[in-house]
């Protein structure tokens, strides 16, 4: 053994800086963040089972806007809503 391993901190999220599986949806998600650079672009939203990556895909989407100079999008968390009758 090399002496004591570092624990990361348990008060923030550990982050992945590999996305796996994402190249079609971050490409969707860089032709919107172009269209918004250039001052329109749509209301994006990220649907999903629990767990599969939207909150990292989210973050990732952030991260680049931001390096292109723009503000993060604004994230929200709404509770899951029952879909209307007939959808």
């Amino acid at each position: 053994m090399d002496g004591p391993r570092a624990i990361p901190p348990l008060d923030r999220p550990v982050v992945s800086p590999v996305l796996v599986g994402r190249g079609p949806a971050l490409a969707a998600l860089e032709r919107v963040l172009a269209q918004v650079c250039a001052g329109r672009g749509p209301t994006v939203v990220l649907t999903g089972e629990a767990g599969i990556g939207k909150s990292r895909l989210a973050a990732e989407m952030a991260a680049r806007a931001e390096r292109r100079g723009q503000r993060p999008p604004h994230r929200s968390r709404t509770p899951r809503l029952p879909a209307p009758a007939g959808a």
